[in-house]
């Protein structure tokens, strides 16, 4: 039973075009199998300076670990890091699959929308709030199931022109 869950990456896919359906906050995802991480991407269209994103940074890690510690884990993975471009800025945030939750994840949301308002690169959202709780739960299975699998390949998703699209890397 374990062999075939190894050889379905559809559940790794449906994950990661799942969250980003469900939080069109993200810009792209990556799963990193060999350090067992998702990285998730988000586009600020504003210039970060070298001491904001040194506090941001900062910040975004005491949120993730403060929940972290509150849910009883211990995180392997919490990096947050970003890239400062001609008018935007590009943030990575690195999460291990083993303790990332579906709650986490909405926290981080809300943080970045917070701390950005519209300078966070959103993409169109075209889902009421019943939609949003049943990939949300979705999400919560999925990430439970995530866990279990063996995944190796290396994943890409991102959005373009409305559609999500899936790379095996």
């Amino acid at each position: 039973m374990h062999q075939e869950i190894d050889k379905n990456p559809a559940d790794s896919v449906g994950l990661l075009v799942s969250l980003l359906v469900r939080y069109p906050e993200i810009t792209s995802i990556n799963y990193e199998p060999e350090r067992k991480v998702l990285r998730m991407s988000f586009l600020i269209e504003q210039v970060i300076s070298g001491e904001q994103q040194l506090k941001l940074i900062a910040r975004l890690k005491q949120y993730l670990e403060g929940h972290a510690y509150l849910k009883g884990q211990q995180p392997e993975t919490i990096e947050v890091t970003n890239l400062t471009m001609e008018r935007c800025t590009f943030l990575e945030i690195y999460r291990d699959v083993d303790t990332i939750t579906k709650e986490e994840i909405s926290l981080l949301i809300e943080l970045l929308v917070e701390e950005f308002g519209g300078y966070l690169i959103v993409d169109s959202r075209n889902s009421d709030q019943e939609d949003q709780e049943v990939q949300e739960e979705l999400i919560g299975h999925m990430l439970d199931h995530f866990r279990v699998l063996n995944q190796r390949n290396k994943l890409f998703a991102f959005r373009e022109d409305g559609r999500v699209l899936v790379f095996n890397k």
